[in-house]
């Protein structure tokens, strides 16, 4: 038994030559181990699995798998609704406020940032 997915992971197929070591539980021992985690079919898997028992059944590309194609999202923004960061003044010591700067913003829970 051989699991392939395609080269865009939309579709996991198995072949089944004869004498195969097969059923349902093989099956999706081949699947984990070939990467296939979602979009299974479970009654594809079961029908195959059924089918498998006998050992001279034969099959190529059987459909097991499907995945859901890529989309293209929409870019994202940022805008900033806090003012610019002022470069503050620096004390004798080279410390600067961080409050005299007005970078430490009090909000609250749902607020903006």
């Amino acid at each position: 038994m051989h699991v392939s997915v395609d080269p865009a992971h939309e579709v996991a197929s198995v072949r089944v030559s004869p004498g195969d070591p097969g059923g349902v539980a093989e099956l999706q021992r081949a699947l984990q181990r070939a990467g296939v985690r979602a979009g299974v079919d479970d009654g594809a898997v079961l029908a195959l699995g059924v089918a498998m028992a006998d050992p001279d059944y034969v099959v190529t590309g059987a459909v097991v798998a499907r995945g859901i194609p890529v989309e293209n999202g929409a870019d994202g923004q940022l805008e900033c609704v806090l003012a610019p960061v002022a470069p503050g003044a620096a004390r004798t010591d080279g410390s600067v406020d961080l409050r005299e700067r007005g970078t430490i913003h009090n909000v609250a829970a749902g607020d903006a940032l």
